[in-house]
């Protein structure tokens, strides 16, 4: 994937409703069967609207930062990281490799 690919999809993202929070932090690599994730990612959504009668809010680098402005983002990351709930990472064969 190439910044022009994916410049798009910051637009996707939408701020938080002033009740709402963020409840996983995603940490993964672009490189992993993509498949496999969603598969786990909507398995753990089915299982947190059963527990809790929503489906999760997640925090997704290419869509909650903005491509075109990365270093703009980076820079306040760990704020990101510390309005999450909890921090969910898919690890698969490429993640120890793609750690920045």
């Amino acid at each position: 994937n190439d910044a022009a690919d994916i410049s798009h999809m910051f637009s996707l993202s939408r701020p938080l409703e002033p009740d709402e929070q963020i409840d996983f932090f995603l940490s993964h690599s672009w490189y992993d069967d993509g498949d496999l994730k969603m598969e786990k990612l909507n398995a753990l959504s089915e299982a947190f609207y059963r527990q809790s009668g929503r489906y999760p809010t997640f925090w997704i680098d290419k869509f909650c930062i903005d491509q075109a402005h990365v270093s703009d983002f980076l820079c306040v990351l760990p704020v990101y990281i510390m309005a999450c709930s909890e921090m969910l990472v898919l690890v698969g064969e490429t993640y120890a490799q793609r750690l920045w």
